[in-house]
């Protein structure tokens, strides 16, 4: 770097952005004004050739017909296409992309860059050039440098036995070197690897040793995020999708970085929905700058270590250092030849290159590694046999930190405890801290007010049946999962078929319905597997048989009339910390509007686990159809609404065992029945069904010249009130409570069923103790409703068509 000091003349300075900081400091320091102008590699190449707009990814996701992280790699690679063909048939592939977005004006080119260059002197400063960059270089005389420290002495490597112990005894070396005055900011962590920030966040916070460490936190992870990629399928336009952001989140400081990424668009005609894979794609790069903390430890990368700094590397492991490049890149290694770039080998002997330079170059280095996490064994890196550093076991100890020697005092009673292990510091500690709170913990939630609630969800709350649902399982499962949302959707393969098939259905009954294209088209907005793609394809024909039997249902039924996915959102409470609304999306109402009445029966397709029973409403758990209900009735949507039914709809079906003397096209038929609860009065049942004496289409509905079957699920009027009654009274009861906050530990136990702790994700937060659960009567009818009708839903239920 000394060699940059005595620049006097025009300089285009190419290097990285740690050492083009360093080198600004440097200047600063020495109170010098140099005519250097800095650019990064990547920035150089976009100037040099050219930079891919965005309107070309958009034009490549439709002409590629690949996902966005295979278009960015095309789009990587175009530069180094000068030659006019190659041997590879895929460099030949993305010469002829670079040919077609040429011609149709897709690279933005910097017209004065080439007359720039001969005005300056180009020097490039710490990278390692590919015989490509090499060539192009060579070109314009430029001046090739690499980062150079000068040799010390090898480093002494400590073993620790796990991460804590690596931890506190890195956490006690920075406390003896402020006790010598070194200031905080000359110290530094380098080169944190992931599985470090949580353990060093607790332990360093113990030991009062302040650090920088906080990542800066993506667009798409914000709330604010998701809900802008959300409305992209709402909005018809980019300008409505934006004026809708400045009136809801005004006074959200992430909002003018949104729109900064949204105003890249602004070249789009169609609709926002079109951009979602592209915008999505920026908003996992695309970071919220924040504020770093002064006076205190960085965490810092390879090059920004300076001379006077005392480091510390942790996680000298194998599984870390040095990082492995394997041929598996969108490019094979033999096509990265072709270009004149490094091959995965060349890219390896660069990396060992690059630790060892620093390793034997860099003065004040403390290197640490341990066997093993809290989840995972580790290996000692390769660079201590190849380099010869001398390794040096070590053990935890004493810290000038009461708290942290009692966190350290209980880790050693665990161990003796569980295992029967006797640490070697355990006597003295245990004689020294003889009081320590061990095994004390108490596991209840110690709360937040109204008004805190109220300012984190500024002052609305939604509700809906799932919120509800996991509210009455446990009131501290909702506060995680509802109010913190730290349990975040995960796509998987079942949620992606539901929704394909939720689509389809969508569209099923429209005039023009061509069931291979929808299909097709729900497809594509989803990333499937070779062998998801295969379940697919079976479950695309069972979708079709499930398309053409509703076809046949509907010849039973005057209800021709149809709604799909439709919204309700009612008003619940109002005052001054909050206005609750519900919101419910039911995904098929079928209707008769006759006589100054609307007729309805209403349908929730499931292509997963039926729900049991309704025999939990009582208790406002597994209340979805009953809420259905409610949401129907007290809605605007109909005229003198009355519903006929609640019903599911299995969508896939479990595997049907062929039994003898039986049809089996039957028994698929008689598995896409509609499973649920009627209403007892045939004139109107009639009008839905048909056939209900002998249903073809509802489950377990028949009747006789004595009245219906015992095992038929039907209803009177006032039980469907009274279910109605039930729905409401649960969702103001949540209301109330969530309002006041009250979200204590209290999963329910109905019978023998911990219901509240089924299938939760929290257990290992909440750490429930019997005397947090609150205990049920089971029902096994719905008595009390006033009668005796088995609740039951699933195929359970007695007797068959």
């Amino acid at each position: 770097m000394d060699d940059l000091d005595n620049i006097i003349e025009p300089t285009l300075l190419i290097t990285t952005v740690p050492f083009k900081n360093q080198l600004l400091t440097k200047f600063s320091k020495k109170g010098k004004i140099v005519p250097v102008k800095f650019m990064t590699m990547e920035e150089f190449l976009e100037n040099y050739f050219f930079r891919v707009k965005k309107e070309a990814y958009f034009y490549l996701l439709k002409r590629e017909k690949q996902k966005i992280s295979i278009i960015e790699e095309v789009a990587k690679y175009l530069p180094f296409l000068v030659r006019p063909s190659y041997q590879s048939k895929k460099l030949n592939h993305l010469k002829e992309i670079l040919e077609d977005l040429e011609k149709n004006h897709l690279l933005e080119r910097n017209p004065y860059f080439h007359s720039y260059l001969e005005t300056v002197k180009v020097v490039v400063y710490g990278y390692q050039l590919a015989p490509f960059y090499q060539d192009l270089f060579r070109q314009f005389n430029a001046k090739i440098m690499e980062s150079k420290l000068e040799k010390k002495e090898m480093q002494t490597v400590y073993q620790f036995s796990d991460i804590e112990e690596e931890i506190g005894f890195v956490g006690g070396e920075i406390l003896h070197k402020i006790k010598e005055g070194i200031p905080l900011e000359k110290i530094k962590i380098l080169s944190l690897f992931p599985e470090y920030r949580n353990p060093i966040r607790r332990i360093f916070k113990l030991l009062h040793i302040p650090i920088d460490i906080e990542e800066e936190s993506k667009i798409f992870e914000t709330f604010l995020g998701k809900t802008t990629l959300k409305y992209l399928e709402e909005e018809e336009s980019l300008e409505k999708l934006v004026e809708r952001l400045k009136n809801e989140f005004s006074n959200t400081i992430e909002i003018d970085d949104i729109i900064h990424v949204l105003n890249e668009y602004t070249w789009h005609t169609g609709t926002p929905f079109e951009l979602k894979e592209l915008i999505e794609n920026d908003f996992k790069k695309v970071t919220f700058p924040r504020n770093h903390l002064k006076n205190c430890i960085e965490c810092v990368n390879l090059e920004q270590i300076e001379e006077d700094d005392y480091s510390f590397l942790l996680g000298f492991n194998q599984e870390n250092v040095p990082k492995v490049y394997k041929n598996e890149d969108f490019l094979s290694d033999s096509e990265k030849t072709e270009l004149g770039l490094f091959t995965s080998d060349e890219q390896n002997k660069v990396e060992k290159d690059t630790w060892k330079r620093i390793l034997s170059g860099t003065s004040h280095l403390t290197i640490t590694y341990k066997k093993k996490s809290a989840f995972n064994p580790y290996n000692p890196s390769l660079l201590i046999e190849e380099l010869n550093l001398a390794k040096k076991e070590m053990s935890s100890s004493y810290l000038d930190s009461n708290l942290y020697n009692q966190v350290l005092l209980a880790r050693y009673l665990d161990q003796l405890n569980k295992y029967g292990i006797i640490a070697r510091n355990l006597n003295q500690l245990y004689y020294t801290y003889s009081q320590v709170p061990y095994m004390t913990y108490r596991n209840q939630f110690t709360g937040i007010s109204k008004e805190e609630l109220s300012k984190y969800l500024n002052q609305k709350l939604t509700l809906s049946y799932s919120h509800i649902n996991n509210f009455y399982k446990c009131s501290f499962r909702y506060y995680l999962s509802n109010i913190l949302k730290i349990d975040p959707f995960e796509s998987t393969f079942s949620t992606n078929i539901g929704n394909v098939f939720h689509g389809v259905l969508e569209h099923s009954l429209e005039p023009n319905f061509d069931f291979d294209e929808t299909f097709r088209n729900e497809v594509e907005s989803y990333e499937f597997s070779d062998c998801e793609k295969f379940l697919l394809n079976k479950l695309r024909d069972e979708l079709f048989f499930d398309i053409e039997i509703l076809k046949k249902q509907k010849e039973h039924t005057t209800f021709q009339k149809e709604l799909h996915e439709e919204v309700f959102v009612l008003p619940i409470s109002k005052d001054e910390l909050f206005e609750t609304s519900f919101k419910g999306i039911v995904d098929k109402i079928m209707y008769l509007e006759e006589g100054g009445h609307t007729y309805l029966a209403i349908i929730d397709y499931k292509t997963g686990q039926l729900p049991t029973n309704l025999n939990h409403v009582i208790y406002g758990i597994g209340m979805q159809l009953p809420v259905y209900l409610y949401l129907v009735n007290h809605s605007k949507k109909f005229s003198s609404p009355k519903v006929v039914g609640i019903f599911l709809q299995r969508m896939i079906n479990k595997e049907i065992k062929r039994q003898r003397k039986k049809d089996y096209k039957a028994e698929r038929e008689n598995s896409l029945k509609l499973e649920g609860f009627a209403i007892d009065e045939e004139e109107l049942l009639e009008k839905f069904d048909d056939s209900y004496e002998n249903s073809s289409v509802i489950r377990n509905l028949r009747k006789t010249k004595n009245g219906f079957y015992a095992y038929s699920k039907v209803l009177n009027q006032e039980k469907f009130e009274k279910l109605e009654n039930i729905v409401e009274e649960k969702i103001k009861e949540a209301d109330g409570m969530i309002r006041n906050a009250d979200f204590k530990i209290n999963p329910k136990r109905i019978g023998k069923d911990l219901i509240g702790c089924q299938y939760c994700k929290f257990q290992d937060i909440c750490f429930r103790r019997e005397e947090d659960i609150v205990s049920f009567k089971e029902y096994k009818k719905l008595d009390f409703l006033g009668g005796e009708e088995d609740a039951e839903l699933d195929e359970g239920t007695t007797g068959s068509n």
